[in-house]
């Protein structure tokens, strides 16, 4: 039992140091963001090649910010992996594109799901909670719609513009307006 504990323990130490390093180093210039995912993806497909993960990222990402680049890089990384690692899915998608306002992100798994009232109120589960401050930092909204045995669909929205609105659509089109909108499907 310690010996788990301990395990957990050094996979938490190992995935913020990343993340450290990952900030202090200067972001490999001969990559574009596009580029970059896809190794992260790679990475993920490489981890757990039994999952199907699917992704579509649209040519014309390009961030006016460091630190928001930065901040979204590490709040997808944050989604997918958790995918990945805890929902027990068969295959995830990724999307992201852009519009003349807004990026838009969407992480989707047919994993086992959760509540995500529970996740957001756990303690010990900190990578949920850290990706939402680093999405409220850089003006983001975001919608989790999951339910047990129905998986996860996570979208979000990131202001290009800093004065932007951001508002995520719900299923039946209607936005939800500046608020966070935790919903079980």
């Amino acid at each position: 039992m310690e010996i788990g504990n301990l395990q957990k323990s050094i996979e938490k130490i190992r995935g913020s140091l990343a993340d450290t390093i990952f900030i202090l180093k200067p972001m490999n210039t001969q990559l574009n963001w596009k580029e970059r995912i896809v190794g992260l993806i790679s990475d993920i497909k490489n981890a757990y090649p039994d999952i199907d993960l699917k992704y579509r990222i649209s040519d014309d990402i390009v961030f006016n910010s460091f630190d928001k680049e930065v901040l979204l890089y590490l709040i997808i990384k944050e989604y997918i992996w958790n995918a990945a690692k805890h929902s027990g899915c068969k295959s995830i998608e990724f999307s992201m594109s852009k519009s003349e306002e807004f990026y838009h992100v969407m992480v989707k798994d047919d994993g086992k799901g959760f509540l995500p009232e529970e996740v957001l109120k756990d303690s010990s589960l900190k990578g949920y909670s850290t990706a939402l401050k680093r999405l409220e930092i850089i003006s983001g909204q975001y919608r989790i719609v999951s339910d047990r045995n129905f998986g996860t669909q996570i979208k979000f929205e990131i202001p290009i513009i800093e004065n932007s609105k951001p508002y995520v659509e719900n299923d039946d089109k209607k936005p939800t307006k500046n608020n966070i909108l935790l919903k079980n499907a």
